[in-house]
């Protein structure tokens, strides 16, 4: 059922088997704010949907985030991409400029260590610069992390613009098995291209692929962080050696302990993550006919001057 570009805010979808064959008909009820309630009959079936061209919303969302979802008439998906790529665009555009301007100064420390003549000074330069290098490989990290997001947020966009054209949208009946065994291949969703649901297979792909990177990223700055904390603190010390290890042995413990902390996070995140999208594949199997038996679908209308948001229920008795 299209709505027009009015203030609708709800339309309440009320159905009775009886006065229909089959009972696959609905009877919808629209209500609009400052007007009477209209009433519409109108005869709808599962398989009515409205279709568009898988190529040209892939296409779109390929050239522009969003785009292919404007052509489909999801604005408010189209908004929420756009956003998405735009903060994670802006994050790892932070986080590399961080990276840069630390390598910068991990050079000035260099430098100066270079040139004191002091040997207790030197060493302290020396160890500031690596220091301030084990940083900007944190930043440099960051940056890979959130380009990692932005990539899986582009590929979770174009897979939602085709899923969202409807051409490969179909209520035959799957098999829950085959999808938790597909789903169980870790980052690439296959239990939930198998069920049809593009736009899930790529969030599986996006927050599986990212969390894993940044788990990886974090053991290697933990591994850097520790190897460094024991170069401090040899068998046999020698009088500066433990002297440096007093002044920093502290900020590599810390190091290697935020790493080791947000290391964990992340896996518990992804252990998490994955068996969801299990569950999610199950579920969704099973449920291979709930997308036209029940639909709730908000979404945003352009007015003349103004835009609206909507809410469209539908429900189809068996």
């Amino acid at each position: 059922m299209k709505l027009n570009k009015q203030r609708w805010i709800l339309v309440l979808f009320t159905a009775a088997g009886s006065l229909w064959p089959q009972g696959r008909d609905t009877l919808r009820d629209t209500a609009q704010i400052g007007r009477l309630p209209i009433l519409e009959t109108e005869t709808w079936r599962p398989d009515s949907v409205r279709r568009f061209s898988p190529v040209i919303s892939g296409a779109a969302s390929l050239l522009i985030p969003g785009a292919g979802q404007v052509y489909t008439h999801q604005y408010f998906k189209a908004g929420f991409f756009i956003a998405l790529e735009a903060i994670f665009g802006s994050m790892a555009n932070f986080w590399r400029t961080d990276a840069n301007n630390r390598f910068v100064r991990e050079k000035s420390w260099l430098a100066l260590s270079a040139a004191d003549t002091n040997r207790l000074a030197a060493t302290m330069d020396r160890e500031d610069a690596f220091l301030t290098h084990h940083h900007a490989l944190e930043s440099r990290f960051s940056f890979y992390d959130y380009l990692s997001w932005a990539a899986g947020g582009y590929v979770f966009n174009v897979l939602d613009a085709v899923g969202s054209s409807n051409a490969f949208r179909n209520t035959k009946e799957k098999s829950p098995l085959t999808a938790g065994l597909l789903a169980a291949v870790p980052g690439l969703g296959l239990g939930q291209w198998y069920n049809g649901a593009l736009s899930k297979a790529g969030l599986v792909m996006m927050g599986q692929v990212s969390l894993g990177i940044m788990a990886y990223n974090c053991q290697r700055l933990m591994d850097r962080a520790e190897d460094n904390y024991l170069r401090l603190n040899p068998p046999q010390p020698d009088t500066l050696t433990r002297f440096v290890s007093f002044a920093y042995s502290g900020d590599w413990g810390d190091a290697r302990y935020r790493s080791y902390t947000n290391r964990n996070m992340y896996l518990w995140y992804s252990v998490f993550f994955y068996f969801y999208s299990i569950f999610d594949a199950v579920v969704d199997a099973y449920l291979h006919d709930y997308p036209e038996k029940m639909k709730i679908k908000p979404d945003l209308i352009l007015g003349n001057k103004q835009v609206y948001l909507s809410l469209q229920t539908t429900f189809s008795l068996p």
